[in-house]
């Protein structure tokens, strides 16, 4: 009995060892429409071969897994062949391995692939385009990645974060979006951030204590809400000339922080952005718009100097209980609104006189002076120096028994003359012949506003004659508004644009010229001044809103190209011909105030007619000198009787047949065609 069991078993055997025993196995060995894997048990050593993309594999709570899963803890090397174009989300995150070799053809580092591992160090090849959400988080062996300059576009959000041994952050030289938290906790102790990369992303080193230094590139445009904060052993950082936006808590609880020093490129810093810091100065550049709240929160920063490009700054030197913030500034710029009752007046520097190889400052009492803001002389005084050289200029309050030094101002670029200054940018003030002149673009600058940012601005209430020559392009906002006492002025040809309130409040300016070249006029640019009679725009094509408010003109003739005429752009006026060559394409409601005297003088079915209607306004043809409406024999007789005895009773606005600006034969062989059609 015993024997014919033991016959029964073995055949049993025999048959199953004839059973094919890889038809499961070969399932399992594909990880990839072309892609399979292998294990040498004796190197430990996973390998993935073949082309193509790896599959995404699930968490431990999804269906699909890793089919290597069952080997974790025996699997120390991983190698990744030629050919293979993706690594899978979550394909390795179980494991530990310490080493893996990543291939010149690949493209994508999936999710969470390496999470967790055992890696030293790092080689990302130059192939590589995305590195996705955590695709080393937590591998807290890691001490240092090297990528690969090349085609690299994104380091996700939180890909390296958690790497609490990562000393070493080599990036490549390419414009990679840094995500998220993408390095977030890691031991990096100095780090430079290459050429080509614009934006440091949120959080991107957010909480890496051991971080003491910093190097960023000239063309960093951008660095994102957190992107350094709580990094409690960096101690300084310098701002390259290309970065124009800061963001929320960007250096917040940094706490080694001393000193704040921003470009003129800064146009904005976001709230808190360098709270919880150990601040004591901090200098704004010339060029920064908005503060936002806070941004100085609980740090040591008693005094600051608000440069008057500042327009948004609620609540930004907001400090904690105890520590007030005095704020200097330019009077009636956002610097005095800002301070409040803890603002003092700190004009910019500006020159008293220009030489050849002495520039002298206007100078105020208590002030002193500086080209480099750390060498300060009580003269405002600078000779010695170099013909046609640019210097730089500062000033602040200097020490008094009871007070320390004020912040600096933000810097003057002043320029020495050259030679006999011909063909040289300047602007001199002859005080005998009280004429400014101001040669080249150089001084036809924006000006923030019409508090004393000019450098002649000393002299503004002794300005009566302006002088523009040699230059070209546009005359800067605020550049001579103010001038009290202006009554002439003189325009180069080659000025293309009047700038905002350009000649805002010169109250003595009766009229102006303006060159053809002119081609727009901005918002307010002669708003409150004295002009009276006939303004010519022959050329302008756009005319700002409130352009000429509050003047005496009486009469303003359009180019045939003006498109554009704002609003309030005449309001308050005492405008009685409004005359328009083209047919402007968009002429504001308010343009003319509520002047029912004023007579719109237009070709018959233009824009002016139709706007003329809709606001009931007076309007007249060109040609239609009897007024009736249309062009008929009565026109042609009238407009001869002009010609011939040049009779002044006619209305020669209407007369201008051709609205060229003058009565001549022209206009009666146009309003014969006219007539002819009618």
């Amino acid at each position: 009995m015993l024997k014919k069991v033991l016959v029964l078993v073995l055949s049993v055997l025999l048959i199953c060892s004839a059973l094919p025993v890889t038809v499961f196995a070969e399932s399992e060995e594909k990880c990839g429409d072309n892609l399979v894997w292998s294990i040498d048990s004796e190197t430990e050593t996973l390998t993935i071969s073949g082309s193509g993309d790896m599959y995404d594999y699930g968490s431990r709570n999804e269906p699909r897994r890793a089919p290597w899963i069952s080997y974790d803890g025996d699997i120390k090397h991983i190698i990744i062949s030629e050919g293979v174009t993706s690594v899978g989300n979550d394909a390795f995150f179980t494991l530990y391995p310490e080493t893996v070799s990543l291939p010149d053809t690949l493209v994508r580092i999936g999710e969470y692939s390496f999470a967790c591992s055992g890696l030293i160090k790092l080689k990302i090849p130059a192939s590589v385009e995305v590195i996705e959400e955590g695709a080393f988080d937590s591998s807290d062996s890691l001490t240092e990645v090297c990528f690969e300059t090349g085609r690299l576009k994104s380091i996700g959000k939180y890909a390296f974060g958690h790497c609490l041994k990562l000393e070493t952050i080599i990036l490549p030289q390419s414009d990679v979006e840094i995500g998220y938290g993408a390095f977030y906790k890691t031991d990096v102790k100095t780090l430079d951030i290459p050429k080509g990369i614009t934006a440091i992303g949120k959080s991107a080193f957010k909480s890496c204590e051991a971080l003491t230094r910093v190097t960023l590139p000239e063309g960093l445009t951008e660095i994102e809400d957190g992107a350094f904060s709580f990094c409690s052993s960096l101690a300084s950082i310098e701002f390259p000339d290309t970065l124009s936006v800061i963001g929320d808590k960007a250096f917040a609880c940094c706490s080694l922080i001393t000193t704040v020093k921003l470009p003129d490129s800064i146009i904005s810093i976001g709230e808190e952005a360098f709270s919880l810091t150990s601040v004591t100065e901090a200098v704004f550049g010339k060029s920064i718009k908005k503060i936002g709240a806070n941004v100085f929160y609980a740090t040591n920063l008693s005094a600051v100097f608000l440069p008057p490009s500042a327009e948004q700054t609620y609540g930004a030197f907001a400090n904690s209980a105890g520590r007030v913030i005095t704020v200097y500034g330019v009077p009636g710029s956002m610097a005095e609104y800002t301070g409040g009752d803890n603002f003092i007046p700190l004009n910019l520097p500006a020159a008293e006189r220009i030489g050849i190889t002495e520039i002298t400052l206007a100078s105020y009492d208590g002030l002193e002076y500086s080209t480099d803001g750390q060498s300060w002389q009580s003269s405002p005084v600078f000779s010695g120096l170099k013909p046609d050289t640019e210097y730089t200029f500062y000033q602040r309050y200097a020490t008094t028994e009871t007070a320390a030094a004020s912040p600096s101002t933000t810097p003057t670029v002043i320029k020495t003359h050259a030679g006999e200054l011909a063909g040289e940018d300047y602007w001199e003030y002859d005080s005998i012949t009280e004429t400014l002149t101001v040669c080249g673009n150089t001084f036809l600058n924006d000006y923030a506003s019409d508090y004393y940012a000019q450098g002649w601005s000393d002299f503004k209430t002794q300005i009566k004659r302006l002088k523009i020559i040699n230059a070209d392009g546009k005359i800067g906002s605020y550049a001579f508004s103010k001038l009290t006492s202006l009554k002439e002025v003189t325009i180069c040809e080659g000025i293309t644009a009047i700038g905002d309130s350009a000649f805002r409040n010169s109250v003595s300016l009766e009229n102006i010229t303006l060159p053809r070249s002119v081609k727009e006029i901005g918002d307010c640019s002669f708003l409150n001044s004295g002009l009276t009679g006939v303004v010519n725009l022959s050329g302008a094509s756009a005319i700002g809103d409130k352009a000429f408010m509050n003047t005496s003109l009486t009469e303003a003739c359009f180019s045939k190209n003006t498109v554009y005429l704002g609003f309030d752009a005449f309001a308050g006026t005492k405008l009685q011909k409004a005359v328009f060559a083209g047919n402007a394409e968009f002429i504001a409601k308010t343009a003319f105030g509520d002047n029912a005297q004023t007579v719109i003088y237009c070709y018959k079915g233009a824009g002016a007619e139709s706007y003329a209607a809709e606001n009931g306004m007076s309007y007249r043809y060109f040609g239609d000198l009897d007024s009736d409406g249309s062009f008929t024999a009565t026109d042609l007789s009238l407009l001869k009787r002009l010609l011939l005895n040049s009779d002044s009773a006619f209305d020669t606005t209407a007369s201008d047949v051709n609205a060229d600006s003058r009565v001549d034969i022209l206009d009666l062989v146009r309003l014969k065609k006219l007539a002819a059609k009618a």
